[in-house]
């Protein structure tokens, strides 16, 4: 055991002498023939690569591929005609390193079998004259005679090492741009005939690929790692790569594919990554690209498989990406999806034969499933084009309860309780600067079984069913059935302006509406007629991406422009019960304007038209005109509760009135009118009237006339107009001619018990009338002759006292 490791030793000192001795050899023949051998090297290098070599230095080292000796060629460079004029030489290499095969030295040959590069770099590129030092990379036509040199390099690729070398390629013309820094690259070939079989190991920093440099760079600034086996098949040329692994960031990548170097100098290659970030992603792509695709957050990874195809000598390749996910979270500037899963694609030829543009590209989800805020929705398409001002053409369909809408709208005026619904969207147009002019939004909601609570009133709509369409900013009701305070009541109509989406900011939302119902009873639906309507609490939870479009409907209902049409066959207001309602109303802000309203009461007719400010919950100001042609007096005190005037009810009078007038009036904290507020002037006129059992007129029998029946007394018409003012009604002299007896008066009836009211009895009033006779009408401007004066005062109690007024104090003169 002894004697075999002396044996082993000497054998390891004689190899080291030996190879030691080799270098001391090699060393002095290379000092001796520096020039000699660098015009050896600089005729292999040309015979790789044309141009102008230059080698600063050459040595022999001992350690660099120990126990290979090796030859250095120190600050290698190869420059073209006009080196001096742009300055960029086409290869440099601070240390070249050819590994010398130690059997082949000691048989007297020289054979390099390996070629280490360090600290250099690559520079190809075509200027904007169209010169390009490329040419130096082509070899001549018809190669020389094999040489001593070219046995001696002919497995100089056999190993190749790269270390701290840059690749940059730049065309102006072409409007190209490559950047790639190798940290390490080391190669192993192995021939076989044609073939050749590569494996790689490499490090590397790309700066940034630029197929165009307008567009922005793929691969900006990213690490790049793998190792891996390729095939050149020499012979077509060809090379080959067959599920290739590389690391881009931290991200692993699958390859395969072709390269064909030859005439045709065209690529296919076939990437493949698993669980890949979409963040990420964009950072691999070109700007436009990545901004396309920044229209969506996609917080989950998802799966890749691209195909790469293109030309070897220029020009974009074509991109085919198809990508899917499952259970995925999705942002965009309209909503948030989550459990969303969905597969797509990126194309960047959607037009063949157009280029393969950004302006040619899009992205298309053909199915993706999702839920918003509860509600699930089902995207049937999606699709963006145009990736230089991105189009987005989108179609989107959900079924759910009605209630699920409540967290997704978040409207502090409208809850929804219960019932099912429908919708579908469409959307074709921009991304950003978004109007009704590049853009178009369509769609529908359809609702059945539907419960509606408005929250301030704490009205509810029972159930609703009926259907919304979106319009761009506008959303059109083509029917609604609802029944609200136990009446049915339908509905149609449009919103104009209030989806935030498409809304244009000098435009003001508005409603125009249209109601009927069979039976509108307003005392049951008071509150909802308010303007400035009590919300529901503020919600804690973030708002939703419509929360534009809910603060428009929010404010339409509260305060926003609504023109409304209103039909019913019944009428009912407190006492009220009208035929044939017909009104049109603007609301805007908290002022209502109903420009014309009709019914039918009796057999007569009313006419109105109104201004109402809401000036503070239950407090309005109300403005009207009013017009009543041959209405029933009685029926008409009994629906406007005797207008306040607490001495002349329903059960005292008959006859036909006609009136017209124009009035204010003020209504209190608990929404009733205060009418020591109102104002205003009217008209009226009442024939074939009675008074009956009317207590002033029983005080002045008591009074004056015992003998007679003032209970039932027929009167001629009476016609006068009155101003409205002070709390009261201000009455000019009027005359009445009755049955029993005729007067004048004129005076104040006041609603505060500030009645005071001259009566002038003319003296011919003593002889008693016939029963049968029927008064005539008497206008105010008569005399009267001889009369007796009384005064109509209320006490305290609002009760009217007549008594003698000798003084006439309150009579014309």
């Amino acid at each position: 055991m002894k004697k075999l490791a002396k044996w082993l030793i000497g054998l390891t000192v004689t190899a080291f002498l030996l190879l030691l001795l080799l270098f001391m050899g090699l060393t002095v023949y290379v000092n001796g023939h520096k020039k000699e051998l660098t015009a050896k090297a600089i005729t292999a290098i040309r015979q790789k690569i044309n141009g102008d070599v230059s080698i600063e230095d050459l040595n022999v080292t001992f350690f660099r591929h120990f126990p290979s000796l090796s030859i250095r060629l120190m600050n290698v460079r190869v420059t073209d005609s006009l080196y001096k004029k742009h300055g960029h030489a086409l290869l440099s290499a601070e240390n070249l390193f050819v590994r010398l095969s130690t059997p082949s030295l000691l048989s007297g040959k020289l054979l390099i079998n390996k070629l280490t590069i360090r600290r250099g770099g690559l520079y190809v590129f075509t200027d904007s004259s169209g010169y390009s030092n490329s040419h130096l990379l082509k070899k001549s036509a018809a190669p020389p005679p094999e040489t001593e040199i070219d046995q001696a390099t002919k497995h100089l690729l056999d190993w190749v090492l790269v270390e701290d070398f840059s690749l940059h390629l730049e065309d102006a013309i072409g409007d190209k741009w490559y950047d790639v820094s190798i940290k390490t690259l080391d190669a192993h070939v192995k021939q076989s005939g044609d073939l050749f079989d590569v494996k790689v190991k490499k490090d590397l920093h790309i700066g940034g690929i630029a197929f165009k440099k307008k567009n922005g760079n793929f691969l900006d600034k990213q690490r790049l790692r793998g190792e891996y086996a390729l095939r050149l098949n020499y012979k077509e040329p060809r090379l080959l790569l067959n599920n290739v692994p590389l690391v881009i960031g931290e991200q692993p990548f699958n390859f395969s594919g072709n390269f064909w170097l030859g005439s045709e100098s065209k690529f296919d290659l076939h990437i493949t990554s698993q669980q890949l970030l979409v963040n990420f992603a964009r950072s691999l792509l070109t700007p436009k690209i990545a901004k396309a695709i920044s229209l969506a957050d996609v917080k989950m990874p998802i799966d890749v498989d691209a195909r790469l195809a293109g030309s070897l000598s220029g020009g974009d390749p074509r991109v085919h990406v198809h990508f899917t996910t499952k259970d995925n979270m999705i942002a965009t500037k309209w909503l948030n999806m989550s459990n969303c899963s969905f597969n797509g694609e990126y194309l960047n030829e959607v037009v063949a034969g157009n280029g393969y543009t950004d302006e040619n590209s899009h992205i298309y989800i053909k199915e993706m499933n999702g839920v918003w805020e509860g509600l699930p929705l089902n995207i049937k398409e999606l699709k963006v084009t145009n990736l230089t001002r991105p189009l987005l053409e989108l179609r989107v369909k959900s079924t759910f309860p009605l209630q699920e809408l409540n967290s997704a709208l978040q409207s502090k005026t409208l809850q929804f309780e219960r019932g099912e619904g429908e919708a579908e969207l469409t959307y074709d147009g921009r991304t950003d600067s978004i109007s009704s002019k590049n853009s178009t939004l369509r769609g529908f909601l359809r609702f059945r079984h539907g419960e509606l609570l408005l929250v301030g009133p704490q009205a509810r709509l029972k159930n609703c069913r009926g259907g919304f369409r979106f319009d761009n900013a506008n959303l059109i009701v083509d029917s609604m059935h609802a029944v609200l305070a136990n009446n049915p009541i339908f509905m149609k109509g449009q919103a104009n302006n209030v989806l935030s989406l498409l809304s244009d900011d000098h435009v003001p939302v508005s409603l125009n509406w249209n109601i009927y119902a069979p039976i509108i009873n307003l005392n049951s639906i008071q509150a909802v007629l308010k303007r400035k309507l009590e919300t529901a609490p503020a919600m804690k939870s973030k708002k939703t991406k419509l929360a534009g479009t809910i603060d428009n409907i929010d404010h339409l209902l509260s305060s926003g422009k609504v023109s409304a049409s209103l039909r019913a066959d019944r009428l009912q207001l407190k006492r009220m019960d009208a035929r044939n309602f017909a009104a049109d109303i603007v609301m805007e802000g908290n002022t209502w304007a109903v420009t014309k309203a009709s019914l039918q009461h009796g057999d007569g007719s009313v006419l109105v038209t109104a201004n109402i400010q809401e000036l503070s919950p239950n407090k309005m100001k109300f403005t009207s005109t009013l017009s009543l042609k041959n209405v029933d007096a009685r029926k008409t005190f009994y629906a406007f509760e005797n207008f306040g005037i607490s001495e002349l009810g329903y059960n005292n009078i008959q006859g036909k009135l006609n009136a017209s007038g124009r009035y204010s009036v003020m209504t209190n904290g608990k929404g009733e009118p205060n009418l020591s507020t109102i104002g205003g002037s009217a008209f009226f006129s009442i024939k074939n009237g009675a008074l009956i059992n009317f207590p002033p007129l029983l005080s002045l029998q008591k009074a004056a006339f015992k003998n007679r029946n003032f209970a039932h007394v027929q009167f001629a018409e009476i016609r006068n107009n009155l101003r409205l003012e002070n709390g009261g009604i201000t009455i000019d002299r009027m005359a009445i001619n009755s049955s029993v007896l005729s007067l004048f008066l004129e005076g104040f009836y006041g609603f505060n018990n500030n009645t005071d009211i001259s009566i002038q009895v003319p003296l011919k009033n003593l002889k008693k009338r016939e029963e049968e006779a029927r008064p005539e009408f008497i206008s105010g401007d008569t005399k009267g002759g001889m009369s007796v004066f009384l005064r109509a005062t209320a006490d305290k109690e609002g009760k009217i006292k007549i008594k003698y007024d000798p003084l006439a104090r309150f009579r014309k003169k």
